[in-house]
């Protein structure tokens, strides 16, 4: 274990850890162990092992990201949150379903990237993944959406869409963006 890591996540008094951002969306489970062959954006147990074993020391729990923008394949995501689940459900804060989701027809990272993604396809989407997760878990705690800034557009709707579903809304805040550039405790 990297003791000095542990010992600035303990001091700085962080308490939950997320696994997310925009490589997510590369990011391709298999339940095969890791190797020397593996490519670098496949997800192992290992790699979850790992993690969780960080976890287990540094933080109290886990925001864990899935896959949904280059992929779309709620079979991965069941079985990545079920290995999960049935190791270290006591660790997981929740399932969060893709990232910047608000984003997604904008880029080439992800499916969608046709400039037609919307914050309907996004729900369909992300509901097949809770169901798909739940079918293993019942109780799987879930968030989202992730948006990047459409709080009105996505975040809000998503609040009221899935309400009953999830334990939490994201939403993501850059305190800087299209302003300063550097940050001060004022600022942020």
């Amino acid at each position: 274990a990297n003791a000095t890591l542990i010992n600035l996540y303990k001091t700085a008094g962080l308490h939950s850890f997320r696994i997310g951002a925009a490589k997510i969306q590369y990011a391709i489970w298999s339940n095969v162990a890791r190797s020397a062959s593996t490519a670098a954006n496949t997800v192992t147990p290992t790699d979850v092992d790992n993690l969780f074993s960080f976890v287990n020391v540094a933080a109290n729990t886990v925001i864990m990201g899935i896959n949904l923008g280059k992929l779309n394949d709620p079979s991965a995501a069941a079985q990545e949150s079920n290995y999960i689940m049935s190791k270290y459900s006591n660790l997981v804060k929740s399932f969060e379903f893709g990232n910047e989701p608000d984003e997604y027809q904008n880029n080439t990272i992800n499916a969608w990237s046709s400039g037609t993604y919307s914050y309907t396809t996004f729900l369909q989407n992300f509901k097949v993944y809770c169901d798909s997760v739940r079918r293993l878990h019942p109780n799987a705690p879930i968030s989202g959406p992730a948006s990047a800034y459409k709080y009105a557009q996505w975040t809000i709707p998503f609040a009221t869409d899935m309400n009953s579903k999830i334990q939490f809304l994201t939403q993501h805040y850059y305190a800087l963006a299209g302003s300063a550039t550097v940050g001060t405790i004022p600022t942020l």
